[in-house]
C-alpha cells in the first residue's frame, strides 16, 4: 500500500513512491511488539538454563530482535521496489565532512542529554517517586565493552535509523519534512517506553531527523546514533573503573547534586553545549545548501484524511507503548 504524491521541492524522481503511513505504522507496531517478546524470551532462557551461558544467549536474542522485528519487516516491505524505497528512505552517500560533523553533534549530545536526564529524573522523583534504574549493564572488561558496543551502539544505530528516520520519517513527509521530524522523534521516544528517558530520546530523535534531512542521507543518522550510544557506553565503562564503591547513603538525587546550587551549576554548561550543538547542526545544514541549494526537506503535500487502516495500525502500536509507560509509572509510584 503506497501513497503517491508529488512535492515541488523533491530533488528525486517524483514518480517514485514514498512508504505509506499505514506501512510505517505496521512496521512500528512490529517493532514495539518485539519489545514484549524479548523479555519473555529472556525469562524462558533464565528458567531453562539458569546462569549457564546466560549472557551469551541474551546477547544472541537481543541481536535477533533487531534482525527479526526491525530489519526483516523493512526488507520485506522494500523488496517490492528496492530502488524506490532506497531513494525514499535516503540511502544516499554521506560526505566525510558531514560524517565528522554528525560525530561532533553526537559527542555534544551525550553531555547535554546526561544533564537533561538528571534534571528530569529529579523532577520525577520530587513529583511522583523514585525512577527505576533503566540504564544498560555497564561492561567491566574490554571484551564485554566490545560486545556491548556491537549490541548497544552499532546494531541499534543502524536498525533503528532504518525504521525511524528511514521508513517512518519518509512516510510522514507527506505532511512536510518538519512535521515528519517531530512525529518520527515522538515515535522514537515512545518505542523506548521509559518516563525517565523522555527528554533525551525526544531531543536525540529531533537531532537525528534534522541531520538526516540536512545531509539527505540516512547514514548521517546512523553515524550520530552509533557514536552517541558508543560514547555513552565508553563513558560509563571508564567512570565505573575509576569510581570506588561507597557506603550506601539515603540521599535523594536533588540532595546528591547539592540542591539548588548544584542545579544552577549544571544549567550554565548545558546552555553552552546547546549553543555548540546548534552551531554544529547549522554547519551540517550549510553543507547541504552549498552542495545542493534546495530548501530544507519537503513542503507538505495536499492534505488528505487518514484511512481506517492507518488509524488501526497507529492505534495498535500506541496501545503497546501505553502499556510500557503505564508499567514504568506504576514502578516509579511503588505500586509494583
Amino acid at each position: 500500500m503506497n501513497v503517491n504524491f508529488t512535492l515541488k521541492n523533491m530533488p528525486r524522481d517524483p514518480e517514485k513512491n514514498k512508504p505509506s503511513i499505514f506501512a510505517a505504522s505496521v512496521l512500528f507496531f512490529i517493532g514495539v511488539t518485539g519489545l514484549f517478546v524479548l523479555p519473555f524470551a529472556m525469562s524462558l532462557i533464565s528458567a531453562f538454563f539458569g546462569d549457564f551461558l546466560i549472557s551469551e544467549l541474551k546477547s544472541m536474542i537481543q541481536s535477533m530482535y533487531y534482525i527479526v522485528f526491525i530489519v526483516l519487516p523493512i526488507f520485506l516491505y522494500a523488496k517490492r521496489d528496492m530502488s524506490a524505497c532506497a531513494d525514499a528512505m535516503r540511502i544516499n552517500p554521506l560526505s566525510v565532512k558531514s560524517a565528522l560533523l554528525s560525530t561532533l553533534a553526537a559527542l555534544l549530545a551525550v553531555y547535554l542529554t546526561q544533564i537533561l536526564t538528571l534534571l528530569w529524573s529529579i523532577l520525577i522523583e520530587t513529583a511522583i517517586g523514585t525512577p527505576p534504574d533503566t540504564s544498560f549493564i555497564i561492561p567491566t572488561t574490554a571484551k564485554s565493552l566490545a560486545v556491548s558496543i556491537v549490541l548497544i551502539a552499532i546494531l541499534p544505530g543502524i536498525c533503528e535509523e532504518l525504521l525511524f528516520r528511514g521508513a517512518i520519517l519518509g512516510a510522514w513527509e507527506e505532511k512536510g519534512s518538519k512535521k515528519a521530524i517531530v512525529i518520527s522523534s515522538v515515535w522514537f521516544m515512545l518505542m523506548h517506553g521509559t518516563l525517565t528517558g523522555i527528554p533525551a530520546q525526544l531531543l536525540c530523535g529531533i537531532i537525528l531527523g534534522v541531520i538526516v534531512v540536512s545531509t539527505d542521507s540516512l547514514f548521517g543518522g546512523m553515524v550520530f546514533h552509533t557514536v552517541y550510544n558508543a560514547s555513552t557506553l565508553i563513558l560509563a565503562f571508564v567512570l565505573n573503573r575509576q569510581t570506588q564503591p561507597k557506603a550506601a547513603v539515603s540521599l535523594t538525587m536533588f540532595e546528591s547534586i547539592g540542591g539548588v546550587a548544584g542545579i544552577l551549576q549544571l544549567v550554565m554548561p548545558a546552555a553552552f553545549f546547546t549553543i555548540l550543538l546548534i552551531f554544529t547542526l547549522k554547519a551540517i545544514d550549510n553543507e547541504r545548501i552549498r552542495k545542493k541549494g534546495y530548501i530544507f526537506g519537503y513542503p507538505p503535500a495536499e492534505t488528505r484524511e487518514f484511512t481506517l487502516c492507518e488509524y488501526l495500525a497507529m492505534g495498535a502500536g500506541f496501545a503497546i507503548v501505553f502499556m510500557n509507560y503505564l508499567e514504568d509509572l506504576l514502578v516509579i509510584m511503588g505500586w509494583i
